[in-house]
């Protein structure tokens, strides 16, 4: 795994931490209903964004490496 693919799933994993401790964070405040949703989807769209990503991500990186390997061969060839 590369670095980038790493970073990109720290950030998910990131992101997934911040939507517990913000929903969290919320309950014990006993934050407005409405408050309360609109922050939650939010973190499940940030969540859900960065998860997308993730995926994007991962399938240009394997076309990245099949391009190189690709190339190698070539120019060894």
């Amino acid at each position: 795994m590369t670095v980038l693919e790493k970073a990109v799933l720290n950030l998910a994993g990131a992101l997934e931490t911040l939507e517990t401790k913000l929903e969290s964070r919320l309950n014990d405040h006993s934050a407005d209903g409405e408050s309360f949703d609109a922050a939650r989807n939010r973190a499940r769209a940030a969540r859900d964004h960065a998860q997308n990503v993730s995926k994007e991500l991962s399938g240009a990186i394997g076309d990245l490496k099949s391009l190189l390997n690709d190339y190698d061969t070539v120019s060894k060839g």
